[in-house]
């Protein structure tokens, strides 16, 4: 049986993969568990992922969890990449458990060893840490040389972590015009005065970075 999905919007394409993904949970659990195709896994923990979102506090976590793992040991970022892309659907404290274990600066590499997309993706997931260790683990993040990096590591900060609030002003001059408007993005959901003012400074101005992203 096939679908035509030519045309529909992000919604209608959320609510088609999650009943896919739901018709399909018991074979995307098998592959997981055989592990036996490194494609049919990253189809699998893809799916899955997405299915894990909608149903949180399903035992989903668990098989997903293992399959992570799994990705993270591989040689190739590719695999890594997508497997931290996964890894935001889980709960905080797996995630936790996952950035101690095999995150790219654990492994002893400088970000010169890391492609910047396992990065990037690193940076995503790393944001739904608990605060102390999101905030420590995002600081360098934020003041890599790479933009993609630095961008993605803007969009993972919440209004709990205030603690980012200076790297996140510098970044309001940023020269890549996403990457400062991400960092606005997440002052704004901050409530203090020195996030305020920096706002204000760069909408008086006229910067077309002060506009926020949608």
């Amino acid at each position: 049986r096939t679908w035509n999905l030519v045309g529909f919007e992000e919604p209608e394409l959320d609510r088609w993969a999650h009943r896919l993904a739901s018709t399909m949970k018991p074979i995307l659990e098998r592959s997981v568990r055989s592990m036996r195709s490194p494609n049919q896994t990253l189809f699998a923990v893809d799916a899955l992922a997405r299915l894990a979102r909608t149903e949180p506090g399903s035992d989903l976590s668990a098989t997903l969890l293992i399959a992570i793992e799994h990705l993270l040991s591989q040689p190739d970022w590719r695999s890594r990449a997508r497997a931290w892309r996964a890894a935001s659907a889980l709960e905080p404290t797996k995630i936790s458990r996952l950035v101690r274990s095999h995150g790219p600066g654990g492994r002893a590499l400088t970000h010169a060893d890391v492609h910047d997309e396992e990065w990037a993706a690193f940076a995503l997931a790393v944001g739904r840490c608990p605060v102390e260790q999101a905030q420590l683990e995002l600081e360098p993040l934020l003041r890599s040389p790479s933009a993609r990096i630095r961008r993605a590591a803007a969009q993972s900060v919440t209004p709990d972590h205030r603690g980012l609030t200076v790297l996140l002003v510098d970044l309001l001059d940023d020269s890549v015009v996403e990457v400062a408007r991400q960092a606005a993005r997440a002052l704004s959901s901050f409530s203090g005065q020195e996030a305020s003012e920096a706002l204000l400074r760069v909408q008086d101005r006229g910067d077309p970075r002060s506009l926020l992203p949608d």
